[in-house]
């Protein structure tokens, strides 16, 4: 954000104060090395997170395929058994 200068003031700076002020009344992090830590760590927990999850659908569509592979060849072996005799001559 660009500071506006006006009658020799900065509107920035005190634009920047009183959010800071809003978000120490409110119990909001503000801009400090703690906040950031906190940040990134909850950042981090949220990656390893979302790589477990990752893993875990993988592990299914792996078994989801090879389920659907067995379905077909018992679908392939019954049609050739019991259907293909009757049809041809």
């Amino acid at each position: 954000m660009r500071p506006i200068i006006s009658s020799g003031r900065c509107r920035w700076t005190r634009h920047y104060r009183s959010q800071k002020d809003r978000k120490a009344a409110h119990g909001l992090p503000g801009t400090s090395a703690e906040a950031c830590g906190r940040a990134n760590e909850r950042t981090e927990n949220e990656v390893l997170n979302l790589e477990e999850v990752n893993t875990a659908l993988k592990v299914l569509l792996e078994q989801r395929e090879k389920d659907k592979n067995e379905l077909e060849d018992k679908i392939l072996f019954n049609v050739r058994k019991l259907i293909l005799p009757i049809v041809t001559p």
